[in-house]
Parts: C-alpha cells; sequence; structure tokens
C-alpha cells in the first residue's frame, strides 16, 4: 500500500471536485440562464430592487462561489469515511538499532478514543517515539493515561 494513500485520496477528491466544478460552470456558460444573463448574453450585475433587464440576486460570479462549495462537499459527503480516518505511521526504535530499511514501518490505523490527546514531550525526547497524553471523561482500555 502506498506510504501517501490519504493525502492521494484527497487530492483525487479535490481533481474531481474540479472537474465537477468546470463542467458545471460550463453548462451554465451553455445554458446561459435568463437569471444571470442579459438576453443579448451578457452577464447580469449584482442588485435587488432594481431593473430586474440589467441586475440579478444570483450573477454568475455568485453561482460560481456557491457552485465550488456544493461540488466540493458533496463529494465530501459521498466519500466513504474510512477514507478520512487518521493513520500514524511510527517508526520502532528497535527496528532502527538493527539498520532497517526506512521504508520500513509499524502502521496505527486504530481509531482514537474520544477525548483530547496532548504530545508528552518528555517521553517522545527519550524514548524517540511520540507519546501522547489521554485526557477524557475515562482513562482509555488497557492503559493509564498513555496511549
Amino acid at each position: 500500500m502506498l506510504k501517501n494513500a490519504p493525502s492521494i485520496i484527497r487530492m483525487k477528491l479535490l481533481f474531481l471536485a474540479g472537474i465537477l466544478y468546470l463542467t458545471g460552470v460550463a453548462i451554465v456558460l451553455y445554458i446561459r440562464p435568463q437569471l444571470m444573463f442579459t438576453k443579448d448574453g451578457v452577464w447580469k450585475e449584482f442588485g435587488i430592487g432594481k431593473d430586474t433587464e440589467t441586475h440579478s440576486w444570483f450573477p454568475f460570479w455568485l453561482f460560481c462561489i456557491v457552485w465550488a462549495f456544493i461540488s466540493y462537499f458533496t463529494l465530501v459527503l459521498l466519500t466513504p469515511s474510512e477514507f478520512w480516518t487518521n493513520r500514524v505511521e511510527i517508526s520502532s526504535p528497535a527496528a532502527a538499532g538493527k539498520r532497517a530499511s526506512p521504508h520500513r514501518r509499524v502502521r496505527a490505523i486504530e481509531k482514537a478514543k474520544p477525548g483530547y490527546y496532548i504530545l508528552n514531550t518528555e517521553g517522545t525526547g527519550i524514548e524517540g517515539v511520540p507519546k501522547y497524553v489521554y485526557l477524557g471523561p475515562a482513562p482509555p482500555e488497557g492503559g493509564e493515561g498513555q496511549a
């Protein structure tokens, strides 16, 4: 499996959102709805309570901004949740003593318990492996405050 799989998936999601955005904008430019364009095909300006021939409450530029959010968040909501979980890669200190390959890593793909985690800088500096202190309603199972 790829080392940067979550970031690659997020970039693909961003790319697909861009494609969806450009498709929507192209369709609106081709259709030229009366709400956003005049009869001559010129963009209407933003204006409420003004002449409806030259002003609109929803001009093309506002559509572009709203459509950008809609296209991105639609794809985010359609993406399965396992793509959004945090993956932490931890180098094993024992393997480092054996001159292991830098590509060999241990993956921790466990979901964190709800609550607050704070990096324990003292424990991290001594052993070289990031340690976190759990602060929450109760300590996590099998631990005394450190994960």
